[in-house]
């Protein structure tokens, strides 16, 4: 199963309404939002930045950032996959209004650029006060975002965590170049709007007779 046809069951299946992603309790906001420009990812353009496949609220009252991807793979592949999700997680935490927030979500709900239209009905203060105890949209935005990698397989075990130390230490290993590029996304200055650690889970199937992903195929090594 590829990314992308991972990401359309997965918006299926979340759409409408909360569900359980490492330990918590989560409504989609919106989908392929990049930043910091807070457009909509359109693959038939070229925009040169990064987008986050998924962007939630957990119960918790703050934002996560969701990275997919179709099969764990080995260290060096899962380290690169927790920091781009912790990097974006970061920009968003440094960019989030709630009128940004507002928008993303509203073109979520009207399937723009014909993805999966969003299942909630209602506007997103509305969802966000329902779905965290009270918080308001001001309050969200204020709190450090939470980066979680999201993988195809059936879980052998629960959530893990990478925190940025061992992140960077093992992108350290490789040819440099990597590593150069995600240190300078992952500075101090950016990192405080963001949790400094990125919790790893397998996504089973969800849905009766849907493809089954990949087991948990850790490469050995890198």
């Amino acid at each position: 199963m590829t990314e992308w046809a991972l990401q359309e069951h997965l918006a299926r299946a979340w759409s409408d309404g909360a569900f359980d992603l490492a330990g918590r309790s989560v409504r989609l906001i919106a989908w392929e939002v990049m930043v910091p420009s807070w457009q909509i990812n359109d693959a038939t353009s070229s925009w040169g930045e990064p987008a986050i496949d998924f962007l939630g609220v957990s119960s918790r009252g703050g934002l996560l950032a969701i990275e997919l991807k179709p099969r764990r793979g080995g260290t060096m592949a899962t380290a690169q996959a927790a920091a781009q999700a912790l990097a974006s997680a970061a920009t968003i935490g440094g960019t989030a209004t709630p009128a940004r927030l507002r928008s993303v979500f509203e073109r979520a709900q009207a399937g723009a650029l014909g993805r999966t239209p969003l299942g909630v009905d209602g506007d997103l203060d509305t969802m966000i006060r329902g779905h965290t105890g009270g918080h308001s949209l001001d309050v969200v935005c204020t709190r450090p975002v939470e980066a979680i990698v999201a993988y195809g397989g059936i879980a052998r075990r629960g959530s893990e965590a990478l925190d940025r130390d061992d992140i960077v230490r093992t992108l350290a290993g490789s040819d440099g170049r990597v590593s150069r590029r995600m240190r300078d996304r992952l500075t101090s200055a950016l990192i405080r709007y963001s949790k400094s650690a990125v919790d790893l889970v397998a996504v089973a199937p969800l849905e009766d007779g849907a493809e089954r992903f990949p087991a948990d195929d850790v490469e050995a090594g890198h």
